[in-house]
């Protein structure tokens, strides 16, 4: 996310917060690469993301977001955090793509989750989460080689944007 987010700088502020893939997908394509965002995507595993899991895995999500909040004080894992993340995924998903709830899904389930192995306790659905998206240990290589090559054609764009513009 952060590779893309690079580029999308070159046309003002980062994306962030719960609608972050809104934003980036805006930006890339202003500075003229659209691509990036769908090599994010693959990163992601958003080509087996379906709408039909997508309520059990919001309702899994709170699942383990509240699990985890009650043991951690961290204030990404407060119920108003819980609830801003939510209002997000559900306006996301009247007014866009799927796709676009699946970062702050992720990046807040993965957090959560790692509070309850921290405490040795189990997520009942984070396993299937990352076999689904094929973002477990046996598609490792593949990822690798997605991420290097979103990288390697980042630093490209940013290489041509530094030549044109004087930098």
């Amino acid at each position: 996310m952060e590779t893309a987010n690079a580029l999308a700088c070159l046309d003002g502020f980062p994306a962030s917060g719960r609608r972050v893939a809104q934003q980036l997908k805006s930006s890339l394509a202003e500075v003229g690469h659209p691509e990036v965002f769908g090599q994010v995507l693959k990163l992601m595993g958003a080509e087996t993301f379906e709408n039909e899991i997508t309520t059990q895995w919001i309702d899994a999500w709170v699942e383990d977001f509240e699990s985890a909040s009650e043991l951690s004080a961290h204030p990404e894992l407060g119920e108003a955090r819980k609830n801003y993340y939510l209002g997000g995924f559900q306006s996301t998903l009247e007014d866009s793509s799927t796709v676009d709830i699946l970062w702050p899904m992720l990046s807040t389930w993965d957090r959560a989750v790692h509070v309850l192995q921290t405490a040795e306790k189990e997520s009942n659905y984070w396993a299937d989460v990352k076999r689904t998206l094929r973002l477990s240990e046996e598609h490792t290589e593949q990822r690798e080689s997605e991420l290097e090559d979103l990288m390697d054609h980042s630093e490209e764009v940013l290489e041509n944007w530094a030549e044109t513009a004087g930098a």
